[in-house]
């Protein structure tokens, strides 16, 4: 294995790819019929990751709710639906298995409806009576069809399926999920980490150094008996190789073939710099798709690396300067800005034809450099704001150029609302991201923790990207009784009404809105969001008789 090694001075999101469909229609429909049939179409749908669920007497078993999205409509609470390990799932729930810690969407088996997968790195195994593999880790595999998710048509897989690995206490397989066609076969192929993974090298065991599976798709769906691996290359104890990933094609490299490419998060990484090695500053490993599957994996890391960084941590991909190449964003949310530990920062790799992921025009951001025209910060850095915890990318006002929404959790007002969170943007352009008309949205209440997660899609099919923000710690009122930490999500729905700013409507979900559920004391309901995409557009063309 080859890898090259690039360093970065400033640093993800991913694109999907479009497939159009050929049948035949013999009439036209009425406009009335047209607006009635588009005001019924599904829209992008929403997951909310609930993992500190409890449910049947299991602690922190976990929980997940699809929210979906209709046309012109929105996000529809009345009819989202309750997924756990033992109602709709071929799963036991257990005590902290904390199911939806990570959640993914992809074509699988190629057919047109997007599947979805989800992690549940705390999943414990019995291997012999009373005997334990425990935090071993797990992936549940839920596919699409015309329907929506099909609780007919699922798989569950731990490390032992794949025949690549086996189990062992505390790898956390499934804590980060990625998908993409990383071979260009036309099915999207999935990749699990497992960063707490020890790996036995030259007889010296690494202890978390970590690992990432990939699961290649096929017409069957994710082929276990094709798993390969990926290893860290910095190989280093406390390493916690991918403990984020993201997809994106950063080369679009598609003369008969799309392939995807994958961005790796080291975040326990060491660096060893002229004066000497800097702990736990974090790295990115950068693998590039092709015939066989992800390969060449490039290796870069802050070019000023500091103890504790924790670079790598979180990672989307998006195009932010519209070249046709996906670009990276990569927070690191420990990072010390000036004598404010922690306030954190994110770093955009930009893709190119020739090298994919460069650190040519590589930019750092802290909110210190988000300014307003007259040069002053929208927002400070300050200790433990913990920039850049979650990011996500989309075009939020319809120029043609991915934006990136920024979460930072531990962001507080001076005497009114400590730890209460935000969520700030930054505009993509022809040059990039810039400051112009940024936007900063804070969250209501002290402890809310407002952009703990984030996620953008399409939820009111109206050809703007919304996005939603998790506040998992914000308390609710059940029936007069406080219960703390329940947890929320806000989300804001952008148009074109002045798009250079896309000012939001934002409504605020939480577990009181959805049929069937209640808001708890501790669940942090929101602690991770994902997207499900609608079904891909089929074009259909008339039928000319000669």
């Amino acid at each position: 294995m080859r890898f090259r090694f690039a360093v970065l001075f400033a640093i993800l999101l991913t694109g999907l790819s479009l497939a159009l469909g050929v049948g035949m229609v013999f009439a036209a429909q009425t406009a009335s019929a047209k607006l009635q049939s588009a005001a019924s179409k599904p829209a992008d749908s929403l997951l909310i990751g609930t993992p500190f669920e409890d449910l049947h007497g299991k602690t922190d078993a976990g929980a997940m709710i699809l929210v979906p999205g209709i046309a012109n409509t929105g996000l529809m609470t009345p009819t989202a639906s309750l997924w756990t390990q033992d109602n709709l799932l071929d799963d036991e729930p257990e005590n902290d298995d904390e199911f939806s810690q990570a959640m993914v969407s992809g074509d699988f088996n190629g057919d047109g409806w997007f599947d979805l997968a989800i992690g549940v790195p705390h999943e414990d195994y019995e291997i012999n009576i009373f005997v334990w593999v425990d935090q071993a880790g797990a992936v549940n595999v839920i596919y699409g069809d015309a329907d929506g998710l099909d609780t007919g048509h699922q798989q569950v897989f731990t490390q032992n399926d794949t025949g690549v690995t086996t189990n062992h206490n505390g790898d956390r397989f499934g804590t980060a999920l990625a998908a993409g066609d990383f071979n260009g076969d036309g099915y999207d192929d999935l990749a699990v980490s497992a960063p707490f993974k020890d790996d036995d090298h030259s007889g010296q065991v690494i202890t978390d150094t970590g690992i990432v599976l990939v699961v290649p798709g096929s017409s069957d769906g994710l082929r276990l008996s094709q798993t390969y691996p990926l290893y860290n290359a910095y190989q280093g104890i406390g390493d916690h190789f991918g403990a984020s990933l993201a997809a994106g094609n950063f080369n679009a490299d598609f003369t008969f073939a799309k392939y995807a490419d994958l961005v790796v998060g080291v975040p326990g990484a060491d660096v060893d710099i002229s004066s000497g090695v800097v702990t736990d500053a974090g790295a990115i490993d950068v693998w590039y798709g092709d015939l066989g599957g992800l390969t060449n994996p490039t290796s870069f890391h802050d070019g000023n690396p500091e103890d504790g960084d924790a670079f790598g941590t979180v990672l989307a991909t998006g195009d932010f300067n519209g070249d046709g190449y996906d670009d990276t964003a990569v927070g690191s949310p420990l990072e010390d800005v000036g004598a404010q530990a922690d306030a954190g920062s994110v770093t955009i790799v930009y893709g190119s034809s020739a090298d994919g992921l460069t650190s040519s025009g590589a930019q750092l951001w802290y909110q210190d450099v988000i300014t307003y025209s007259n040069g002053s910060p929208i927002d400070t850095s300050e200790a433990d704001d913990n920039f850049a915890s979650a990011l996500a990318a989309g075009d939020f006002n319809g120029d043609g150029y991915d934006d990136l929404v920024i979460g930072t959790p531990g962001e507080g007002t001076s005497g009114i609302a400590l730890e209460r969170g935000a969520v700030q943007s930054l505009n993509g352009t022809a040059s990039g991201l810039v400051v112009n008309n940024s936007r900063i949205w804070y969250g209501d209440a002290p402890g809310d923790h407002l952009g703990t997660s984030l996620t953008a899609g399409d939820f009111n099919r109206d050809d703007y990207a919304d996005f939603a923000a998790g506040a998992p710690d914000k308390d609710v009122y059940v029936n007069g009784s406080l219960q703390n930490d329940a947890g929320g999500v806000n989300v804001y729905y952008t148009d074109s009404t002045l798009p250079d700013v896309y000012p939001p409507t934002v409504v605020h979900i939480d577990s009181t809105d959805i049929s069937g559920t209640s808001a708890e004391a501790g669940d942090e309901f929101g602690l991770t969001l994902a997207t499900l995409p609608a079904p891909l557009e089929h074009i259909y063309l008339p039928l000319v008789v000669r």
